[in-house]
């Protein structure tokens, strides 16, 4: 067992295993480590990134710059498939007329659909303005903030229902959140979470970085989950049963865990269960990724190393942020990175250690930038999710030149 640097964020203990160490190249005003840990507490046996931050730093980046903003700033449209799935189960579960605050609520896909279904005491927060312009175009009442922000005293226990939704997994301070969420409840208010749950680790493989990446630093499975409730007062009022997910079970995706829960009083914050779920399933994907790293990475290497000319990379996520840490061979091969988000173009990827700033060297450019240099440079498009409209853009663009999807 290690001494962490962070210490678990729902028990507090100290001590845990280390898993494994990811290592990220980052955009140059992005101020997260570039590098931590995959633990486990040795006590609960909770699963997170023992990363060197807090959560102001956290808050910061959020309010300006995250893997999510690119769909707000540039299509303005909701489609999402998980907001139908929580659709459906607030329509069975929840009474119209639930006062319900979604915090962190994105681009707003749920608040909309839950419009649609007749709910009309609805509120959206979240730290993009972006997001927030997009929510209020739907007549829906919303505001700028975070979770740790100061409560607005309008809004003080007025929620029946607080949304927390594909938020959790991104915050360094756990216990304080959940504290913070309480603020906005009536007496007996619940709280709706869902995550991504540790326990679809391995099933199917997938990249590192689509799991350990710099903004995913907690990894729930359904025990944690309640161990952290638990220490603030809540019990499971109901679980989303997993015939919610069917769509994405047929398109072979992750389900997550999903659950409403009820405040009831601070007697039962002492339990604490141990989990065992989320080391096993750590190990068994780090196997199957050992396996594929391999294959994957020389490929690669291959395509890169073997082109007379420098490569065009598309996609600036965490997939691409992990390869360069990880091969800094490549660096000299690259003629520039291309990203559709508006907020990362004209940024350079650096490393970053304690003592100085180690640039890439390359820009963030649009795609008709690759117009303009012709097509003589080999494009690799490394994207997790988004490969194929990266390929409609290709077509559509008229763009020639030889690619590769990863």
């Amino acid at each position: 067992m290690k001494k962490l640097i962070r210490r678990c964020p729902i028990c507090n203990n100290e001590y845990g295993e280390v898993y494994k160490t990811i290592k990220m190249k980052l955009p140059q005003d992005v101020r997260l480590p570039d590098e931590y840990d995959v633990v486990t507490c040795e006590k609960c046996g909770f699963a997170y990134a023992d990363v060197d931050a807090t959560q102001d730093t956290y808050n910061t980046y959020y309010s300006c710059n995250n893997m999510y903003s690119a769909d707000a700033k540039l299509k303005e449209k909701i489609v999402d498939t998980i907001a139908d799935e929580r659709e459906v189960f607030f329509e069975k579960n929840i009474s119209k007329k639930a006062k319900i605050l979604d915090m962190g609520c994105g681009s707003g896909a749920l608040l909309v659909k839950l419009k649609k279904k007749g709910f009309y005491n609805l509120f959206g927060m979240d730290p993009s303005q972006e997001s927030i312009d997009i929510i209020q175009k739907y007549g829906i009442s919303a505001q700028r903030g975070n979770v740790f922000g100061d409560i607005p005293q309008e809004l003080l226990h007025k929620f029946d229902i607080v949304c927390f939704t594909a938020v959790l997994e991104h915050i360094y301070e756990l216990n304080r959140c959940i504290e913070q969420l309480k603020g906005y409840l009536t007496k007996g208010g619940m709280i709706y979470l869902s995550v991504p749950s540790v326990e679809e680790f391995g099933k199917k493989y997938r990249p590192l970085a689509h799991y350990f990446n710099h903004e995913h630093i907690n990894y729930f499975s359904s025990i944690s989950l309640d161990n952290l409730m638990r220490q603030h007062g809540f019990t499971v009022y109901i679980q989303q049963p997993k015939e919610y997910f069917a769509q994405r079970q047929r398109q072979e995706q992750e389900m997550d865990i999903s659950s409403l829960y009820q405040y009831v009083g601070e007697g039962i914050k002492d339990e604490i269960n141990k989990d065992y779920i989320a080391r096993n399933s750590i190990v068994s994907y780090l196997e199957l990724e050992k396996e594929n790293e391999t294959k994957i990475y020389n490929r690669v290497l291959d395509f890169i190393m073997s082109s007379k000319q420098k490569i065009i990379i598309w996609g600036t996520g965490s997939y691409t942020l992990q390869m360069i840490a990880n091969f800094p061979q490549l660096s000299d091969k690259i003629l520039f990175f291309v990203d559709n988000n508006p907020l990362k173009i004209g940024k350079e990827i650096v490393q970053r250690t304690k003592m100085s700033l180690t640039q890439v060297g390359k820009k963030v450019v649009t795609p008709s930038q690759i117009v303009q240099v012709g097509q003589d440079y080999p494009i690799m498009i490394c994207a997790i999710r988004g490969a194929k409209d990266i390929e409609k853009m290709l077509l559509e663009m008229n763009i020639e030149n030889e690619y590769i999807v990863l």
